[in-house]
């Protein structure tokens, strides 16, 4: 006894040496089953694992010098029918004393009458797998034997000697793992900033964003105007091609609004992005990371994933493009607001008619890339008021982006920030050409997109001169306020409106509303057919020149009648359009009453441009 004792306690040793030579978890598991058998008097011996998500046991690994051919031999059994599960529960060992005739477990059975074993142990390994998956330690004999005591002990010490083995070796490839993680998140800063020191731009750094982040990623550039990205988060419901035409078009304004939605210190932050894609309801978990120049929101990066899949290395990472398209925006919006302040100089003294010498103005004119040789026409954007800044002006990256917007799209030679105005001067020709007013739409949903608000946009006459440039600029900020006041988006002209309210829209606009508060506005203000009816009764007596017979006729009534409705209105509302000022005063009351309702109804005629989209 005390010699079998001994040449146990020296197998033991010999295991141990043997499965912590080192290596791999799979070369591991290869010398744990072999040593086993090579040190005991077993004669088979595997590892299995419990696939919980597949209601399986696995054999991952197996020791059986007599097994010649694999091919027939299971390596998966249901874990109903696998004592494998109860093992794993109880972390006890089990023994199944004679395989060939289990009835509890018909598929072990199965397998011992075909590979040739009969008594079996199986124990607990107290740890896992590389995908976190139990396993367990099973020894075969080709013979029953009696398990005994001594020998359950010794299978338990082979079993924690095992444990050992493979937790070092997870752990030893754990480490392994962060360090290659940690060169690799190296590398991405390298090779990420790479474009940002060589002078690239935005889309430069796509082809590096797909090395480094394994998510789909999606990148809205609100300064450029743009929706970067490359492979679809829903291949099964959208391949790359359609999501990046859907991205770039019809999911565009939604993607903008989740940016502009941000704060510019945003990290990491969970959201869910709700959407349609070809008739297809969509809801994508996100993990958004705000892009921000000198604190002011310029565009987000968006990663598609779940809670969890991200782990730290991965936001590292993100954080590492992150800082680079942001640097690659600072230094453009930083390139722009530049050449925007140097040109901001000259168009200012241009529409103040501010400058002494007309050679010397237009040679400083052409040294900051503003060509006032050849005509040009004025495009101003107005109605930017929820887009403004405290300091009045338009937000920087508003500006950079309708620059691009306008160089793009019109050749615009210069753009500039006036009271919250962006003008940007055009070739005269621009304005001929049939794609114009598409042009024109697109601005205008460019500034939908990254501003948030639906601009009033006019355009100038031909500036033939110096001077000219002064007149138009006001003629435009005069309809700018008209259309304010009278609520019209979009593409507005001075024949929209009309002579007399263009005139008008010189008065101060608190002016304007006071007016229409004591004319037209009490008179209707309580709506129903009385009001309406009243208003028509006045209407009619103005359009006449307060001619009663005319005006009862068209009216359809006596002329007593009418008398009395014109009483009624002088007592309830202080108003006798008998009288020639209140008269005129009404006229003027009723146009503009007119005007304004015409852009509240979604059947105007009045301004045909503007009903097709607003």
């Amino acid at each position: 006894m005390p010699d079998r004792f001994v040449h146990r306690i020296k197998s033991l040793g010999e295991i141990a040496r043997q499965i912590n030579i080192g290596g791999d978890l799979d070369t591991i598991l290869d010398r744990i089953v072999f040593a086993v058998c090579r040190h005991s008097d077993w004669m088979m011996s595997s590892i299995l694992s419990i696939d919980e998500d597949a209601g399986l046991s696995r054999s991952i690994k197996r020791f059986d010098p007599y097994l010649t051919s694999t091919e027939q031999v299971r390596t998966t059994w249901e874990l109903s029918t696998s004592p494998v599960a109860e093992v794993v529960r109880t972390q006890q060992p089990l023994i199944i004393e004679n395989a060939h005739h289990s009835e509890q477990y018909p598929a072990y059975r199965e397998d011992a009458r075909q590979r040739g074993y009969s008594t079996v142990v199986i124990l607990p390994l107290y740890g896992t797998d590389d995908h976190d998956r139990p396993m367990v330690l099973s020894v075969q004999s080709r013979e029953q034997v009696t398990v005994s005591e001594r020998e359950i002990s010794f299978l338990m010490m082979v079993a924690e000697l095992a444990t050992l083995a493979v937790d070092k070796t997870l752990s030893l490839q754990a480490e392994s793992d962060t360090a290659e993680k940690l060169r690799s998140t190296v590398d991405a800063y390298t090779r990420v900033m790479r474009p940002v020191l060589e002078g690239g731009d935005v889309p430069a750094i796509t082809t590096e964003l797909d090395r480094i982040v394994v998510q789909p990623w999606l990148v809205v550039d609100l300064a450029g105007n743009t929706v970067l990205t490359r492979r679809s988060p829903l291949p099964d419901a959208a391949s790359d091609e359609v999501w990046r035409k859907w991205a770039s078009a019809a999911g565009k304004s939604r993607l903008f609004e989740l940016a502009r939605s941000l704060q510019a210190n945003a990290s990491g932050e969970e959201h869910v992005l709700d959407t349609e894609i070809d008739g297809i309801a969509i809801n994508l978990p996100v993990a958004v990371q705000s892009l921000a120049v000198d604190g002011e929101l310029v565009g987000a990066l968006l990663l598609f994933a779940k809670r969890g899949e991200l782990d730290d290395f991965d936001l590292l990472q993100a954080q590492a493009v992150r800082l680079a398209l942001s640097a690659l925006m600072m230094r453009n919006v930083v390139r722009s607001t530049s050449e925007a302040i140097s040109q901001g100089r000259v168009l200012h003294r241009l529409f103040a008619g501010e400058w002494e010498s007309r050679a010397d103005f237009l040679t400083r004119a052409d040294a900051v890339g503003i060509d006032l040789q050849t005509p040009k026409r004025l495009v101003v954007v107005g109605g930017l008021e929820d887009a403004l800044g405290a300091d009045g002006l338009a937000m920087p990256w508003v500006h950079h982006m309708m620059r691009r917007q306008f160089e793009d799209a019109f050749d615009a030679c210069a753009t500039t920030n006036v009271s919250g105005l962006l003008i940007a001067l055009i070739p005269a020709g621009q304005s001929e050409q049939p794609a114009f007013k598409g042009k024109i739409q697109r601005a205008r949903d460019v500034v939908r997109n990254a501003a948030g608000t639906d601009p009033v946009i006019v355009v100038s006459d031909n500036c033939q001169d110096l001077l000219s440039y002064r007149d138009n600029k006001a003629r435009c900020e005069r309809l700018v306020q008209l259309a304010h006041l009278l609520g019209a988006k979009g593409l507005v002209s001075a024949e929209d409106f009309g002579a007399f309210p263009v005139l008008f829209s010189m008065a101060d606009k608190a002016e304007v509303q006071t007016f229409l508060d004591l004319t037209v506005r009490p008179i209707v203000a309580e709506g129903g057919k009385r009001a309406m009816r009243r208003l028509e009764t006045i209407r009619t007596f103005v359009e006449t020149d307060g001619r009663y017979q005319e005006c009862a006729d068209r009216l359809g009534v006596h002329v007593s009648t009418l008398r009395y409705r014109l009483e009624q209105v002088s007592q309830r509302f202080g108003v006798d359009v008998t009288d020639p000022a209140e008269r005129f005063d009404f006229r003027v009351a009723l146009r503009l009453y007119d005007l304004g309702e015409s852009f509240g109804r979604p059947d105007r005629h009045l301004f045909p441009m503007n009903h097709r989209k607003n």
